[in-house]
């Protein structure tokens, strides 16, 4: 069977699709559905395509009312050959009752799921990684120690120019620049260290130099003829900025028309000023004034100026950095390597690098360019015979890689089953995730790339959008205006629905004009948006708010809306990835937690501004005040005639349990009867399950409030703590394009900043990079930190033009995402800044416009000229066209699921005898700037010291110093860190036997062991004596409590371990009591 390309438009029934080849599969080839593998990117995405699968199957089976036409569209579209007989069904019905009762192996899998478990399954046991957990935020808390590992690095002055060349320079940049490397390792990956001192470099480096001299000198002598015209003083005739570089070379504040042409020759000749100030020479700004002088000559020749400029620093500078740049690498990812082994815990990201490694790793034998074999190989192609893949035009360089000889044994027919087959079903014009990685070309080109013939299919009749959505959307995408993209195609499709659609597009310029409008801020176009369009649709119904969203190209843009809507009193929902804790239901409840605990007036001010109580200012400054003049704060709450207070001291006086304290906030602050709405309280329910969970499991945190607060915190950053996204609501949603991908809505506003630029423009690491046609190795690239302007202007500009065709094509797709998102209407609201001198001022902003601006301007360009006729002018500063007619589905409106309240039972799953009660604590002696449990948080630093330390030496004492500081510096000062840390290296001084290099051998801190039942415990310390054969564990405690028992237990395991029962060592265990001054 061929493998096949299904290219499916937006909204064309991509998943009905899917789930029909699925049913083809098992009937054509009688195939046993465990032997069918379905890969997409989201688990939304897998969630529809699993309950599709079983939905079509069980019409089919039950003959339902909808069978007949999914028959019909099976025949149709997928195999007419297929006649649904008695064996047909009497098959389907077998594999249903199967995979009814088998769900879980039914293969749906996220691509990430799909790699984790051949990583799992066969990548951790050849490399001996016996437990491991994915983290996708855990890189950020690796950095100090990668940091200190290579500050002591013997190659660290290689890599200074690496820093020192950014004009602004601190931690938080290196931290960067750790981070980019890390995320690109895969990228190092095809990079030939043989090849780097030739690859694509066309000119001969011998003549850089000489040929930069030669265009400088036409130039000068050309630049100065132009100034003697010119009356004028230097300073008027030289750009500005180039006027201050050039003033501060020679130390001059004037220079005159005499000596400027000798001071130009020697500044542009010199290697240090053209590096010092590179970004200013490679700018688009000239050295002359360009008011003054308009030579056309001078026009002409400084862009090659610029370009032998670009070439001379490229060769002298910034290959020298690439070389430093890809040897950084090599040891930052060392390091960071044998952190992720000795910790176990990995990302997504590099759970496929991994996979990728060792996959054609020799050793393992997994891989070669080719094909699969031996153990790899042997355990797929058992189970596995076809494979379907959804969004395939998402699939990224990297998970390619490990796809590619996967379907190529598939193919083969020659493993231990034949009929081996692939589908792959995408849009190239929905491919929006190139920043991370994706490749649309992997879907546009796979028969070439796989050299085997595959079978094209296009879906290209939209079931989702009205007839005057997709009119519109047809013209606008196939324009002839839309000429400034390279290799995007567009191909029309048909509307399913016979009638209905609306599309609205405005165009504000929110720029000042004279006796019209001052300048608009961004706040002020918004609140312009929701109070002239959007408050109307939804005052006289004509939109549904439920199944409406807003779509913005940035976060901070949403949080400047949702703010506007909040103003206007409109509900939203903000689908971000905020933390579980700062979700606004939740955050209440934890800031009366930490004013219990921490007695931290700022809590108790969050917590009375809070949507609970909405107290106004002055009423809580008055509050403030009266605290503040109380001698004893706990006779201020019983004595305070006021119902927040009298709840707070009901709770300090209750001797309650933790999960009792928090159903009375919940019940007496009325909490689930403000935060109503079901996703209010889904979050509200997942806070409730980390208590449960709090109480359950074992964990190093105290079982009480305080120690609840600790435990959050630590989780307050985790991927399984982000808020509960939104599923149903009578609110309208607030999504990023890139969000909003895979969702239709029957109403979309999508407000764009014409004028704003896309991208990170801040320091970091910037990998240029070309694959060859087969996507198996790199055909050209670049790497800096520093000279991106000069790797642009240089002989790599070939390689810059294909990248930015690339993000061109990337972005131009993130419009056609978010302009497909509708089932009916389409609002696009596009504002600018410009000033105006003519009357139509939009058709002077987009007759402004170069064809390389960016490209939403040229859309806006494309739009104003594709429908020009179709435009109104309602003034100066706003303009618009309008289609079809505004329609509501009244069928598409979403009931609430009406959730319970929080019934009395879920507070009966704890067991209160085993949570500590609130204690009642004197508030006013904890000092008000801990916002941490500080006896918790001083023993962590005790732990995290020690755990850097094998004997008591100097310059270890001094490097885990410095790893401490660099952990703990963000919750206490250095000054307070150090008192804490004199106080353990007088421990160790008293305890000296224990830190002894002459009587230990080896020592192993934080040592990880199992026992017989896989539990996992960690020993802080474990040394060994090999002459005496002795063995020492030592637990160190800061707190009150030692348990012998846990002592106990892991002597006993290590004692059950075969090298030391065959040696016959002692195993001996002792408590180290560590005294620290907790006033410190």
């Amino acid at each position: 069977m061929k493998p096949a390309v299904i290219r499916a438009s937006a909204g064309t029934g991509k998943t009905y699709r899917l789930s029909l080849e699925f049913i083809n599969l098992l009937l054509k080839y009688r195939a046993d559905f465990e032997e069918i593998l379905v890969i997409t990117f989201t688990k939304k995405a897998t969630a529809e395509i699993r309950e599709r699968i079983f939905s079509q199957l069980r019409h089919i089976v039950f003959d339902t009312e909808d069978a007949k036409i999914i028959k019909q569209s099976f025949q149709k579209d997928i195999n007419a050959e297929i006649q649904f007989n008695q064996a047909d069904l009497e098959f389907l019905t077998r594999t249903y009752n199967k995979m009814i009762t088998a769900k879980s192996n039914v293969k749906v899998n996220t691509i990430d799921s799909f790699v984790n478990n051949i990583f799992s399954g066969i990548i951790a046991p050849y490399r001996n990684i016996t437990e491991f957990r994915i983290d996708n935020k855990i890189n950020r808390e690796l950095l100090p120690e990668i940091f200190d590992r290579l500050l002591q690095s013997d190659t660290l002055p290689v890599y200074a120019d690496i820093f020192l060349q950014a004009k602004k320079r601190n931690l938080q940049q290196f931290h960067k620049l750790i981070l980019d490397i890390i995320e690109n390792r895969w990228l190092f990956e095809f990079i030939d260290p043989d090849q780097l001192k030739t690859i694509n470099l066309n000119l001969d480096q011998t003549n850089v130099l000489p040929d930069y001299v030669e265009i400088l000198n036409t130039f000068l002598p050309l630049l100065q003829t132009e100034m003697m015209k010119k009356s004028d003083p230097v300073k008027a005739l030289l750009q500005k900025d180039f006027l201050k570089a050039f003033q501060e070379y020679s130390n001059a504040t004037d220079l005159d028309k005499e000596t400027l042409p000798v001071m130009l020759q020697k500044a542009l000749t010199d290697l240090d000023f053209l590096n010092d100030h590179h970004k200013l020479l490679l700018s688009e700004k000239n050295i002359w004034n360009g008011v003054k002088i308009k030579s056309s000559q001078l026009k002409e020749l400084y862009p090659l100026l610029q370009n032998a400029q670009a070439n001379l620093l490229f060769y002298e500078k910034a290959l020298d950095e690439q070389n430093n740049i890809i040897l950084l690498a090599a040891e930052i990812l060392q390091v960071y390597d044998e952190i992720k082994i000795r910790d176990k815990i990995f990302t997504h990201s590099d759970i496929s690098y991994y996979t990728l490694k060792n996959l054609y790793d020799p050793e393992l034998s997994a891989a070669d360019e080719s094909s699969i074999i031996n153990i790899f190989y042997e355990q797929l192609s058992y189970t596995i015979r076809f494979v379907l893949i959804d969004e395939f035009q998402d699939t990224s360089i990297l998970q390619w890689s490990i796809f590619k000889p996967i379907l190529q044994e598939l193919l083969s027919g020659t493993g231990q089953k034949d009929y081996g087959s692939v589908i792959v079903v995408g849009d190239e014009k929905q491919a929006i995730y190139g920043w991370r990685g994706g490749e649309r070309k992997l879907l546009t080109s796979l028969q070439d790339i796989m050299k085997y013939p595959v079978t094209h299919h296009a879906l290209n009749t939209s079931y989702r959008s009205k007839p005057v959505l997709i009119n519109w959307i047809n013209q606008l995408f196939s324009s002839p205006y839309l000429n400034f993209v390279e290799d995007w195609e567009y191909k029309k499709i048909d509307p399913a629905k016979p009638e209905g659609g609306f599309v609205q597009v405005n165009f504000r310029n929110s720029e000042q004009l004279a006796g019209i409008q001052n300048k608009l801020p961004k706040a002020e176009i918004y609140r312009e948006f929701v109070e002239n369009i959007l408050a109307p649709c939804l005052a006289d119904r004509s939109i549904n708010p439920a199944d409406t969203a807003i779509l913005m190209r940035k976060n901070d843009e949403l949080a400047e809306m949702a703010s506007t809507l909040e103003a206007a009193g409109i509900n939203y929902t903000l689908d971000n990835s905020g933390s579980l804790f700062d979700h606004k239901a939740v955050k209440p409840v934890m800031s009366v937690l930490k004013f219990l605990v921490y007695e931290d007036l700022y809590e108790l001010v969050k917590f009375l501004r809070s949507d609970l109580l909405l107290l106004e200012p002055e009423i809580i400054r008055d509050i403030l005040e009266n605290i503040k003049s109380s001698n004893d704060l706990h006779q201020f709450l019983k004595n305070e005639n006021n119902q927040i207070f009298s709840v707070i001291h009901k709770i300090i006086t209750g001797n309650f349990s933790l999960q009792q304290i928090l159903k009375t906030i919940l019940e007496e602050f009325k909490v689930i009867e403000i935060f109503h709405q079901e996703i209010d309280l889904k979050n509200l329910l997942r806070f409730l399950e980390v208590s449960v969970q709090f109480q359950k499991t074992s964990h190093e945190y105290s079982l009480d409030l305080a120690g609840f607060l600790s435990y959050c915190a630590a989780l307050q950053d985790k991927d399984e703590y982000t808020q509960i996204g939104q599923a149903v609501s009578d609110s309208l949603k607030l999504l990023t394009i890139h969000k909003s991908k895979g969702l239709q809505f029957e109403t979309v506003f999508t407000v764009l900043d014409v004028t704003s630029s896309v991208g990170n423009s801040g320091y970091g690491l910037n990998f240029y990079y070309d694959f060859d046609d087969k996507f198996s190795g790199l055909e050209d690239f670049a790497i800096t930190c520093n000279y991106a302007k000069v790797i642009e202007k240089s002989e790599k500009n070939d390689l810059i033009s294909k990248i930015k065709k690339r993000e061109a094509g990337d972005e131009l797709n993130n419009l056609y995402v978010a302009f497909t998102r509708p089932k009916n209407n389409l609002f696009i609201y596009l504002h600018y800044n410009k000033k105006i001198k003519e009357e139509n001022g939009l058709q002077q902003f987009v007759s402004d416009l170069k064809d390389e601006s960016s490209v939403l301007k040229l859309m806006t360009r494309t739009m104003f000229r594709e429908f020009q006729d179709q435009i109104e002018e309602t003034s100066q500063v706003q303009h618009f066209m309008k289609f079809g007619e505004l329609s509501r589905d009244e069928t598409t409106e979403k009931t609430r699921e009406i959730l319970p309240a929080i019934p009395e039972a879920y507070f009966s799953l704890f067991d209160y005898k085993k949570i500590e009660p609130f204690k009642k604590v004197d508030l006013f002696q904890i000092k008000k700037e801990i916002l941490k449990n500080h006896s918790i948080q001083i023993g962590n630093i005790a732990h995290e010291y020690l755990s850097h330390i094998e004997f008591y030496d100097q310059t270890e004492l001094q490097k885990a110093r410095n790893k401490t500081l660099a952990k703990y510096g963000n919750l206490f000062s250095a000054k307070k860190i150090f008192k804490i840390l004199a106080e353990i290296d007088n421990f160790m001084v008293e305890n000296s036997i224990y830190f002894d290099k002459k009587y230990w051998d080896s020592i192993m801190n934080e040592l990880v062991i199992f026992d017989r039942k896989g539990n996992e415990f960690r020993i802080d310390r474990m040394m060994i004596n090999f002459q005496k054969k002795e063995i020492m564990i030592v637990d160190f405690k800061t707190g009150k409590f030692q348990e012998q028992e846990q002592l106990d237990n892991y002597r006993n395991i290590i004692c059950k371990l075969e090298k030391v029962k065959r040696k016959n060592y002692s195993v001996k265990t002792r408590f180290l009591e560590i005294h620290l001054n907790q006033e410190i």
